[in-house]
């Protein structure tokens, strides 16, 4: 017995949902023209749909575009656009975009020019289901305020992802004082952005629960006065690498994470990350409901001799504050990096 007997022998419910997991053009590849039963299982209305349009693949982009997505934009729920800037399609390129796409719930655009972008972002505005945008920008740009400020007008909103590429990057908005606000919950940043911009970010960001940052860096300016947002909802913040000082962290995490429970942080140069006593108190004082800590601190040694200066601060990790919440604490050297040596403090939840 072939697959399609065994395909046959499953529920038009069972089907339907396993449909929805197979993007549009290997769904119709694979089933149009089987047999009558499977043609009025592609015809049905509410049925989900997933495109994936890639012109780096080898189909035929425009035949796609005519034939499968235009006359299915009203049952698209997931979008996946990447166009390489050598190849002309026309038409057919991110203006496929409009307002029949009344079922859309997520939207990726890989490789869109920033001014593209800001170019059909009212279209967006009147897609009431659009809950997901993951923006990743094709030309180095310096100015990030405008992208910021249209993707928090966008009323339905839950989870965005900007990744942007710039020698210097720049996000100059004011911190948000009004009652409007975007009703993001979860946000990546996926470009470098110093410490003021981000809380300017937060600001407009006050429901969010997830917070994702490539690159941390330091303010611009001296941060003397204090962090004038409440993020009574934020409970995951991962940092890839934190640049500021440990100081400033610590400000910030006592305004803005009380009732955080899960915290990721790469960082180097500040060697007060590795006091272990300050952890501690930060943790017990500040985070009283954090379940998963992971932190891994780099830093680069020329002699040998240097590995053992930091070595007391960061092993008080052995108290019975870590021990009885079952943290680990790891240093390891990496001798692929010799020289100078690389080497790695680490603290993680066990398990």
């Amino acid at each position: 017995m072939d697959s399609i007997s065994y395909l046959e022998d499953l529920s038009n419910e069972i089907l339907y949902e396993i449909f929805e997991y197979i993007e549009l053009h290997d769904l119709f590849q694979a089933f149009t023209n089987l047999n009558n039963r499977f043609e009025t299982l592609l015809n049905y209305s509410f049925l989900s749909l997933q495109v994936n349009l890639d012109t780096t693949t080898k189909i035929n982009v425009r035949n796609y575009y005519t034939q499968l997505i235009i006359p299915n934009k009203h049952r698209i729920v997931s979008l996946y656009l990447t166009i390489r800037s050598d190849i002309t399609l026309g038409h057919c390129s991110f203006d496929i975009i409009d307002s029949s796409f009344n079922r859309l719930q997520s939207l990726v655009l890989d490789c869109i020019s920033h001014k593209k972008f800001i170019s059909f972002l009212p279209i967006l505005s009147s897609l009431s289901r659009l809950s997901s945008i993951t923006l990743h920008i094709n030309n180095s740009i310096a100015d990030l305020s405008e992208t910021y400020q249209l993707i928090f007008r966008l009323p339905f909103l839950k989870q965005t992802e900007v990744s942007a590429e710039g020698y210097s990057l720049i996000i100059p908005l004011p911190i948000n004082t009004s009652e409007e606000y975007s009703r993001i919950k979860r946000l990546i940043v996926n470009h470098a952005c110093n410490f003021q911009e981000l809380i300017v970010l937060l600001s407009n960001t006050p429901l969010l629960t997830h917070l994702t940052c490539r690159k941390l860096t330091k303010p611009v300016e001296e941060v003397r006065q204090p962090i004038p947002i409440k993020m009574v909802h934020l409970t995951s913040i991962i940092f890839h690498m934190c640049d500021v000082q440990f100081e400033q962290l610590e400000v910030f995490i006592k305004t803005l994470c009380k009732q955080i429970r899960v915290l990721c942080i790469n960082t180097s140069e500040d060697v007060t990350y590795l006091d272990a006593t300050r952890w501690e108190r930060l943790i017990s004082q500040d985070m009283p409901y954090l379940h998963l800590f992971e932190f891994k601190y780099h830093e680069w040694h020329y002699q040998s001799i240097e590995l053992m200066l930091f070595h007391h601060q960061f092993t008080q990790c052995t108290s019975l504050f870590w021990i009885n919440r079952g943290y680990l604490f790891q240093i390891t050297a990496d001798i692929d990096y010799w020289p100078p040596i690389k080497v790695i403090y680490s603290i993680r939840s066990n398990g």
